[in-house]
């Protein structure tokens, strides 16, 4: 084809303008919301995820170039950030797993420490021995089995030998294991509290 028959054509039709992606998003916070609460339970997470979704977008429009289906691109973006909840959430929970698991071992009495309990005991309950037994062999379990510090960096920062620190571990993991072991002989008590209440109403039904 030769230039001069390029030169006789008419300017090639426009393509639809795509709306504004901000405008979009202003527009359509209850429809996103909607969507978020259909599939995140607590209501509180799904209004942190499309506050994470608004920020994706505003960044996103501020350094990409023209968008070819906004509908689509808003799309993707909040599933994209429905996936991110998703994956922080589990890894929140393994966390919280491990976290519980390592506790508990440790704090059996080395003599028993194959009998330790299992993984199962509620992870708010070890927070809660923590806090109960005294500070410093707090620190020290956290220290040493939660934060991994060796043993003779931690010996050095609190300024005793290897070897007492090692009796302090001992006697630490053990006062967590007694406060744990306490906890749940509270709770039981409780249970049993709460179920002769429940058998002493129905003998008065």
């Amino acid at each position: 084809m030769r230039h001069t028959d390029l030169s006789r054509k008419g300017p090639p039709p426009s393509s639809a303008v795509e709306p504004d992606p901000r405008t979009r998003l202003a527009t359509g916070q209850k429809a996103y919301l909607s969507y978020l609460r259909r599939r995140i339970a607590d209501p509180s997470a799904a209004e942190d995820v499309l506050q994470d979704f608004n920020l994706k977008v505003i960044c996103a429009t501020n350094r990409t170039k023209p968008i070819r289906n906004t509908d689509a691109w808003l799309a993707r973006i909040l599933r994209n950030s429905l996936f991110d909840h998703y994956r922080r959430r589990d890894a929140r929970r393994r966390a919280e797993r491990a976290y519980c698991d390592h506790v508990l071992l440790l704090s059996a009495p080395v003599e028993d420490a194959a009998e330790a309990p299992s993984a199962s005991e509620d992870f708010a309950a070890v927070e809660t021995a923590l806090e109960s037994i005294r500070p410093d062999y707090a620190e020290l379990i956290r220290a040493l089995y939660l934060r991994g510090v060796p043993r003779d960096a931690f010996a050095l920062e609190i300024g005793v030998e290897v070897g007492t620190l090692n009796v302090r571990t001992l006697r630490a993991r053990r006062a967590l294991r007694a406060c744990l072991d306490h906890q749940a002989e509270a709770s039981g008590e409780y249970n049993r509290a709460l179920n002769g209440t429940g058998n002493a109403m129905e003998t008065v039904r």
